[in-house]
């Protein structure tokens, strides 16, 4: 005959085994879908920020190049005008000024045209401007006769050819320019005049500049950058070096084409295999349509999963057996205890690890609440640490990325509320390439180290975040806002050029700062205010740049 004694330790021991495997199967679930949502905002973050550095460089172009062909469009009267090559000649030197005034400061433009339409000049007219890069002004080169080559020399003409059969402006993919050798893509647009086609206008921008943008980004230790179409055409990727007609990576996303037909990824990812490793990306698409991808392998995004995970079991089997034993040896007084203890459970299931068992009895009963307690507390600090560990800088111990975006979010949620008072300073570490390429990255990381405990000793009260490779942003609230002027005064002392030839150069604090305060009556978001910030830093780091 079963006694009382021994149905209760049925119960209690099925009901604890219950509990600790419903716990354990709760926490692992929780903490897979935190460190999912973590590994979202850091890759979707970094492909925003190059976002908003390239993208840019798309619109300007755009504008530019409409510009240009509506003021030909207003200028000519009658297409049979532009048959006289002294009104020719005028029309061109007002386009011509116009064009470079608005190209020139443009990073990444490799060069301008304007193209007439042959049949109507009867001779290649108009003009073209090109540069080596940035640092160099554009000088002018060949018109190239697209009717001597005509609409099949597709490298040569298709800038010219393509526009006029769709009658529309439109972005070229990138191609190799046969009249000059220079990977690009074109914004082009054709021009009409009562109807008639009159020429063309178009900008050439330097691709090679934004896959060395792409290609500097990392993520985690092997993550990569780069740009593609679809899961078939890729136009720029570290094993390929970009448009060569041979590399066909294989990407197996074509089954993410939901998430593949929309603008960017958001706060989700794409999981997928390359070269047989599991991947997950994240993108964000430019104005031409080509997609900018940020990348990493799997096993490095959810490192931090596999630990939990087993600390996770450990302390479930810990918590299964030691519930069983108390239940054995308290049966007796288990009853109403029990029940306190059960609800508990139900809520550390649920994931509330805030709950405090408040039984305090000398006995199993008050052994069995002390475990479950510390259990809970234990959660909470590896919840915790698992936070931490996601918003802090590898590197510099400061905030990342994915803690500077939180920081955005919750200022621009102050600003709708009328509640915002701060400033943004944006410092910059200067020379960091020079010290990587002639020193080493691990001087590069000194100097990096270096500047950030120099910015953090200043502002003690703010948050210092890694937001680049070689950018630091400090929000300032509280006392370090109300004395931002004389702390951002210290700040300027490090604006100077890097010794390179003295003892360790590495060790010098080296940088360009700006700082910007937010403004109520002109900044709808704190991106404004970074903006000003970046600008002004941008600005004097200009200045201090050592002219060529």
């Amino acid at each position: 005959m079963q006694t009382i004694r021994s149905r209760f330790l049925t119960i209690i021991c099925g009901v604890s085994l219950t509990l600790s495997m419903v716990f354990g199967a709760l926490a692992v679930i929780l903490v897979d879908h935190d460190e999912t949502i973590i590994a979202a905002r850091t890759l979707n973050g970094q492909a925003a920020h190059v976002y908003t550095t390239l993208n840019p460089i798309f619109i300007q172009s755009e504008d530019i190049v409409h510009y240009i062909g509506n003021t030909i469009e207003h200028e000519v009267k009658d297409p049979q005008e532009l048959r006289d090559k002294a009104y020719r000649d005028r029309l061109e030197d007002k386009v011509r000024r116009s064009f470079y005034n608005a190209i020139s400061g443009i990073d990444g433009v490799q060069g301008y045209y304007l193209h007439y339409n042959e049949d109507i000049s009867g001779t290649p007219d108009g003009f073209w401007y090109a540069r080596r890069n940035s640092r160099y002004d554009f000088t002018i080169q060949p018109i190239t006769p697209v009717k001597a080559y005509g609409e099949k020399a597709v490298n040569r003409t298709n800038w010219y050819y393509r526009p006029l059969r769709t009658k529309q402006a439109q972005w070229l993919e990138p191609y190799i320019n046969g009249n000059n050798g220079v990977r690009m893509i074109t914004y082009v647009m054709p021009i009409f005049v009562k109807g008639q086609f009159v020429a063309v206008a178009g900008v050439d921008i330097d691709f090679n500049v934004l896959c060395d943008v792409v290609g500097a980004m990392k993520a985690y230790q092997d993550g990569y950058g780069f740009l593609f179409k679809d899961g078939q055409t890729v136009y720029f990727h570290p094993d390929g070096k970009g448009i060569e007609p041979d590399f066909n990576p294989d990407f197996m996303i074509l089954q993410n084409g939901d998430l593949l037909q929309r603008s960017a990824t958001e706060q989700k990812l794409i999981h997928y295999e390359y070269k047989g490793i599991p991947m997950a990306l994240a993108f964000t698409t430019f104005r031409n349509g080509m997609k900018l991808a940020i990348t990493a392998p799997a096993d490095e995004i959810y490192a931090g999963r596999r630990t939990m995970i087993f600390l996770v079991l450990a302390i479930t089997i810990v918590v299964g057996l030691g519930s069983t034993i108390l239940a054995v040896k308290a049966a007796d007084r288990i009853v109403r205890p029990l029940q306190d203890i059960s609800a508990a459970a139900r809520r550390l299931g649920r994931g509330e690890y805030d709950q405090h068992l408040t039984y305090t009895g000398h006995d199993e009963i008050g052994s069995l609440a002390s475990h479950m307690n510390d259990t809970m507390e234990r959660m909470r600090n590896y919840v915790g640490a698992m936070q931490k560990q996601a918003y802090q800088d590898e590197l510099t111990s400061v905030k990342n990325v994915a803690a500077y975006d939180k920081k955005v979010y919750d200022l621009n949620q102050k600003i709708s509320a009328g509640q915002a008072a701060f400033a943004v300073v944006m410092v910059d570490l200067n020379q960091l390439k020079e010290v990587n390429d002639r020193f080493g990255h691990e001087k590069g990381n000194i100097a990096l180290q270096t500047l950030c405990r120099a910015v953090c000793r200043l502002y003690k009260h703010s948050p210092v975040y890694r937001i680049g490779g070689d950018e630091f942003v400090v929000i300032l609230e509280g006392e370090d806002y109300d004395n931002r002027d004389a702390l951002f005064q210290k700040v300027q002392a490090f604006e100077r050029i890097r010794d390179l030839k003295a003892a360790q150069p590495w060790t010098q604090i080296a940088a360009s700062a700006g700082m910007a305060v937010y403004d109520k009556n002109c900044d709808a978001t704190y991106q404004a205010v970074f903006n000003r910030a970046d600008a002004r830093m941008y600005e004097k780091k200009q200045h201090l740049a050592p002219r060529s």
